[in-house]
């Protein structure tokens, strides 16, 4: 990531990116902004997020992310139930089903050292049947 070529693909990138959303945000912008202000800190956002986005893609970590699907038992340790109050063991045990997954379980696994290390990240939240 140090070489010459790669900061001249990194420029090139954030370029590239940073004029797809400007030619997006006008639409949701507010009118009364001054819009080079915006611009730049448009930029400086495009390479936070390809800069975070490198990091992540040569770390040696990999992000699982998965929906569970509808009909499928709810399992406590990766989902959330939003339309229920009972406790999330209870709702395993009584081998509850999902009807709908509103948001993706994320799983970050860890392939750098010698044993492979999983960790949940975020639970999915899903709508039970009741």
């Amino acid at each position: 990531m140090g070489t010459q070529d790669y900061r001249s693909f990194r420029k090139y990138m954030i370029a590239q990116h940073t004029k797809k959303l400007r030619d997006v945000l006008p639409l949701v912008l507010n009118p009364n902004i001054n819009r080079s202000d915006a611009g730049r800190d448009l930029a400086v956002v495009v390479a936070k997020a390809f800069d975070l986005s490198a990091q992540l893609f040569t770390c040696g970590w990999t992000f699982i992310i998965n929906m569970p699907e509808a009909g499928a038992k709810f399992a406590r340790p990766s989902m959330r139930a939003r339309n229920s109050d009972v406790e999330p063991l209870d709702l395993q045990m009584r081998g509850t089903r999902i009807r709908f997954a509103v948001t993706p379980f994320v799983t970050l696994r860890d392939d750098s050292g010698l044993a492979i290390v999983t960790r949940n990240i975020d639970r999915s939240s899903v709508l039970i049947e009741q």
